[in-house]
């Protein structure tokens, strides 16, 4: 398995496959503190960014969103 950016942390358990439609994600640009801001949607579920957002599971930042998940 090729990661990107390389292998992060210590622990082996770290990253997994996951056996699932390719999810397609496009970076926004620079989030900041060595992290990137993307919008990912997954095949048959949609837009996960919005799912994340509208569950509380993440925040939404204007200056990153730029009207996206309205």
């Amino acid at each position: 398995m090729r990661l990107l950016g390389g292998a992060k942390g210590k622990a082996r358990t770290g990253h997994i496959l996951v056996s699932a439609p390719t999810m397609r994600c496009v970076s926004n640009g620079s989030a900041r503190g060595g992290r990137t801001g993307a919008w990912c949607n997954l095949p048959g579920t949609g837009d996960i960014s919005c799912a994340m957002i509208r569950s509380d599971t993440v925040l939404r930042w204007d200056r990153y969103a730029r009207g996206h998940c309205r």
